[in-house]
This record gives structure tokens, sequence and C-alpha cells, in this order.
């Protein structure tokens, strides 16, 4: 009997000390789920707060491009007070620039001019010894004409960009697309020899006319690019702070540069070994413009799982060697507020998401007109496009330009051009009837109107035109009328077959362009028949 007993004692001695062990073991990963999980939401965080940095240097691009759309090229003493507000409002720039396109046989004359207020100036170059020469002979130069702040950028002042590959690249892509350029990690030539890190570039096009429509037109009317220079350590400064260096190490990866340049921050180097999770990855996407597509990833340190680690699974197995009836009780408490962590940690991956709902409503908006943005405009036309391929269904587009309205902001100024744009967005929306319809800005003074399963474009257009006549906002600088009008271009498709997203909106554009060539505040209309031919109407 005391055998039995003793082997019984000995059994359920075993079976605890097994079970606990394996509870032991439970309650380790779930801690440790847990902690990926909040290093994961970490990330999340720090890659969200990166990528509104960058939107915000963009903004700050885009801002000065505005004056220069609207006004032309600057004078230095202009683009000095918008480069000054800009750096004072969003800081962690080295410097804003204007860089104008320069034939060859024009150099000489343009060093010439500017060396009137800057005596010395001339187009320079870095050779590979490092040295800043004069540049040599090419048929095109982009020099930096106007920089802010000028000190401690003074060595990028007469740089020409066209003298470097990568820089060339970035011109060339940004010159053809009409968009936004990011260039690739780059040594920075205002940066001594003691400076380590990537610098970058962001290019915005500026041409003679506001978004020319084809490549061969923005090449030709290529006036030169505002630039904005930043250092990767000053646009990481406010996202990753210092103190999250204990805690994880960092890799922000340029994912389609060159191998040399794939890498433009790493501060794995400089990280404690790795305890545990060293498997564990986390990859984040915080960029994908402007020709380039930005990767955080991060891995958790020994330091920050020991920050994180309870001690609360080596309580319970203390226990339950004592008392295992308690550690089993103990144990059931521990699971439910491990399930109360994670139903917390749940909610706030859902205010998380709605928070990114949020933001991504904000990035598809138009901050004047409160209407659909450029970009929300190009993901809402390829979906349409797509659903009108597949269900064969027609589609119709209308691309909307307020006649002659550089003269309006130049008669009346950009306040009176915006409650005008205001006017003309409310009067557009109230046109439309069905909520498939969508109502965008796509440029300075353009909309462009979706109309999916329509196949008479032409009569929304018509009635466009005529409510914003009827507005009769006054326009005494319009070379068409005394008050504000429009010119419309449309395209109908009955059949998608042989067509792209591309060339529905560059049918649309060729009508509007033959509207503006016929007079302007008319509408002209292309349909394209199921048999893919094509007819053009005038419609007044």
């Amino acid at each position: 009997m005391e055998r039995r007993l003793f082997l019984i004692t000995v059994f359920t001695v075993f079976t605890g000390v097994v079970l606990l062990c394996l509870l032991f073991r439970l309650f380790y990963q779930l801690e440790t789920t847990n902690i990926q999980r909040q290093f994961d939401m970490d990330i999340e965080k720090k890659s969200d707060s990166l990528s509104q940095d960058v939107e915000l240097y963009l903004e700050s691009l885009h801002s000065i491009k505005s004056a220069f759309d609207n006004s032309g090229v600057l004078t230095p003493e202009a683009f000095s007070y918008l480069a000054q507000s800009s750096i004072a409002r969003h800081g962690n720039i080295q410097a804003l620039e204007w860089i104008p396109k320069v034939d060859a046989d024009q150099r000489q004359a343009f060093e010439q001019n500017v060396r009137q207020h800057t005596p010395g100036f001339q187009f320079t170059e870095r050779v590979a010894s490092g040295d800043m020469v004069a540049a040599t002979n090419r048929s095109e130069y982009y020099p930096v004409h106007y920089v802010e702040p000028l000190a401690g950028n003074e060595a990028a002042l007469g740089f020409d960009l066209g003298s470097n590959a990568i820089r060339l690249n970035a011109i060339t892509n940004a010159t053809d697309s009409g968009k936004i350029q990011i260039s690739e990690g780059v040594k920075l030539v205002q940066a001594d020899e003691s400076q380590t890190g990537f610098g970058l570039l962001i290019l915005l096009p500026i041409y003679e006319t506001v978004s020319p429509p084809t490549t061969q037109a923005r090449r030709e009317s290529l006036l030169g690019f505002v630039l904005g220079v930043y250092k990767i350590t000053d646009i990481l400064a406010s996202s990753l702070r210092a103190a999250d260096a204990k805690d994880m190490s960092f890799k922000l990866i340029d994912v389609g540069a060159s191998e040399a340049n794939k890498v433009l921050y790493d501060n794995t180097n400089m990280q404690p070994p790795l305890m545990e999770g060293n498997q564990f990855v986390v990859s984040k996407l915080v960029l994908d413009k402007g020709g380039r597509q930005w990767v955080l990833e991060a891995i958790p340190t020994k330091a920050y799982f020991a920050s994180h680690r309870t001690r609360m699974p080596l309580l319970v197995f203390t226990i339950g060697l004592v008392v295992f009836a308690i550690a089993m009780c103990y144990g059931f408490v521990v699971m439910q507020r491990n399930q109360l962590i994670l139903m917390s940690l749940d909610a706030k991956n859902k205010e998380l998401d709605e928070a990114n709902k949020k933001l991504d409503r904000l990035t598809k908006t138009d901050v004047l007109l409160g209407i659909a943005n450029r970009r929300h405009f190009d993901e809402t036309l390829e979906r349409e496009f797509m659903r009108a391929s597949r269900d064969g269904r027609p589609l119709a587009l209308l691309v909307i330009d307020i006649d002659h309205f550089k003269e309006f902001n130049d008669t009346y100024g950009h306040q009176a051009g915006d409650r005008c744009l205001r006017l003309v967005s409310s009067e557009l929306e109230r046109v439309l009837k069905r909520p498939a319809d969508m109502l965008a800005r796509i440029g300075g003074e353009e909309f462009g109107i979706i109309l999916p399963n329509t196949n008479n474009g032409e009569v929304v257009a018509k009635q466009c035109r005529a409510s914003i006549e009827r507005l009769a906002i006054a326009h005494s600088g319009s070379k068409v009328s005394d008050v504000v009008t429009v010119s419309i271009g449309v395209v109908t498709l009955e059949a998608l077959i042989d067509q792209t997203v591309d060339s529905v909106f560059n049918h649309a554009d060729s009508s509007l362009y033959q509207a503006k060539s016929a007079g302007r505040n008319c509408v002209r209309a292309m349909r394209v028949l199921k048999r893919t031919t094509e007819n053009i109407t005038s419609l007044c």
C-alpha cells in the first residue's frame, strides 16, 4: 500500500511538474508573442511617423512649386522668403534650391549674369579626387542657382547636377514623368570629408506651362527644378529617437537602388547582441513614391525583450512546485490576465487601424476644396477601368479646365482664385447625380470627373459647362467671356478593348486640348466604339 501511495505520489508530483513545465512554457510563449506584437506595433508607429515626415517635406516643395507655376521663375528674394518659411515650418531640411536648365550656348551669359550679385560664381562639378572644379562641356547644365540657407551650403552654389549619374537619372525621370522624383542616397557636395551617411535629393520639375501633356512637351518646356536636400539622419531624427537604439536595430532600405546605395541607414553594427527574437524581423513599407520604395527593417534587441519580459511564468512555476492546486488556480487567473492584455492590444490595434484609415482619407482629399485629389482620382480611374473591362460596361471620363485662370488670379488675387475654385467645385458636384460619379481636383485649375456605366459623357459635360457659365463669376481678364468659363474634354468608351488607363486619360486630355484650340468655353468629345473607331464631335 505504501509503495502504491509512493508511486501515486511520485506519479502525481511528476505529472504536476510536467504540467507546470508545460504551463510555464505556454506562458513564456504567450508573453513572447505579446512582446513581438507590441514590437510590431511600435515599428508600425515609427513607420507611420517617418511616412508623415516625408509627406511634410514633399508639401514644402509643392508650396514652392505652386509659386513657380503661378508667377513664373521667382526672384532670389521671393525664393528666399518662401524657402525660409518652409524651413522654419518643417525643419530638418539641409537646403532648398532652384535648379534652372541652362543650354550650353547660354552658359557664359548665365554665369556672367549671376556674378553681378555673386562674385566668382561658375558651374562646377566634383571629380574623383573629391575636388570641386569648373564643369566640363556638355549639351546642357543643371546648376544650383538659388540655395537657402546659404550658410553651410556654399559648396553647392553653382554645382551642376547633370555632372553626376545618380542626380542626372533623377532629373531625367522627373522631367519625363512631370512628377516628383527622389534620388538614391548620394554624397552631398556640401558635406565635408568628416561627415558620413547619405543625403537625399527630392526634385519637382517646373515647366513653362502647368502639366504639359506629353513627354516630349515636358522636355521642351522644362524650366528647371525645385530641389530639396536632406540628410538621412535628419529625416530619421524625429521618427527614430536615439533612445530607441538600445531596444531595436534598424535598417532603412531603398529597394530599387543600386547595391552600393541600397542601405540608406543601418545601426545594426552598433547594437548589443540579440538574446532572443533574432529571427523576428519586422519590415514596413515607409515610402512608395517619387520612383523609390523605402522599407524599414527592425529587429528587437536583448534589452527590448528584457524591458518587456515579466517574471510571471517563473512565479507560476515556483508556486506550482509548492502547492500544485494553488499554482493551477493562479495559472488560470494569470491566463485571464493575459487574455485581458490581448484584448487591450486588439483594442489598440483597432484604434491604430482607425487612425490609419483617417490618415488615408486625408491623403486622398484636396485640402482646399474638400474633394478627391489626384492620387484618389488615379486609383478610382484604375478601379473603374478594370470593372468596366470585366463587366463589358461603358465608361466616360471628363477633364475640365478653367479658362484663363492664371489671368483670373493676376486680376483678382489668389484668395479670389481660391473662392472661384470652391464655387466651381461645388457647382460640378451639384451637377453629378449618382453616388458612383466622382469629382476630383487633378491640377491647379483642372478637374476630372469619372462616370461609370455611362455612354453619354458629353451630355454631362454640356451640363457642367452651362452650369459654370450660369454662376456668372466676373472675369475681366478672360479672352473668352466676361465671366468664368470652362473647357471640357470628354471620352466615352463603349468598349475598352485595346485600351489602358493611360490611354483613356490621354483621350480625354486630347479632347480638352481640342476644346482649348477651338476657342475655349466649349466641349469636345471623343467616342470609342465597340470596334475601337473614334468620332470627335463639337459640342457648345
